[in-house]
């Protein structure tokens, strides 16, 4: 049995995947890189938050 994901969910997964994957050097303090503000846009609004 398979995990069913939406297509955002999904998209989203695969560009952090790839920004994981494009920028896997080593970072510093200096050299910081954020996440893309897409994944963020695309899994914001699934993200649960327990009161």
């Amino acid at each position: 049995d398979g995990l069913l994901l939406q297509d955002d969910i999904r998209l989203g997964m695969l560009m952090l995947i790839s920004h994981f994957y494009e920028n896997r050097s080593s970072v510093t303090e200096v050299e910081k890189l954020d996440m893309p503000q897409s994944f963020g846009w695309l899994v914001g609004p699934y993200r649960y938050f327990p009161q």
